[in-house]
């Protein structure tokens, strides 16, 4: 619950508060979620990267420490996701949920960038519905 009040308003306020580096970020987080040679360990390290980029994407220093703070917790869940659907069927459901929450923030779209983020986290917090 706490990631999805954080990470839905970090997403909307990501919107009109994400800077050209921030997007930057955003993408080569995305784009190491990628590759012939993709581990879950690299995965799970770039899901996190890209995260901690979209709270820092936000403007807000305190949601940006925050997911910091929650860091581990965001790799934990994405390994169960893993475990839950397999690999690599996992990477290829999670980097999409990635792409649809950054076209949001790309275009503008507050609206869907909470129903981005919001799909993916029920995806990887399935306990939580």
């Amino acid at each position: 619950e706490t990631r999805r009040v954080i990470e839905t308003w970090a997403a909307q306020a990501a919107t009109w508060q994400a800077k050209p580096e921030h997007l930057a970020r955003l993408r080569e987080a995305l784009g190491r979620m990628s590759g012939p040679d993709l581990t879950p360990d690299r995965f799970n390290e770039a899901d996190a990267d890209f995260h901690l980029a979209l709270a820092e994407a936000s403007g807000n220093t305190v949601v940006a420490t925050l997911m910091h703070g929650l860091r581990d917790a965001i790799g934990r869940h994405a390994v169960e996701a893993v475990e839950r659907l397999g690999w690599p069927e996992s990477a290829r459901v999670l980097r999409e949920d990635h792409r649809r929450i950054l076209a949001a923030i790309e275009s503008g779209r507050p609206d869907a960038a909470a129903d981005a983020i919001q799909d993916h986290l029920r995806r990887s917090y399935p306990e939580n519905g």
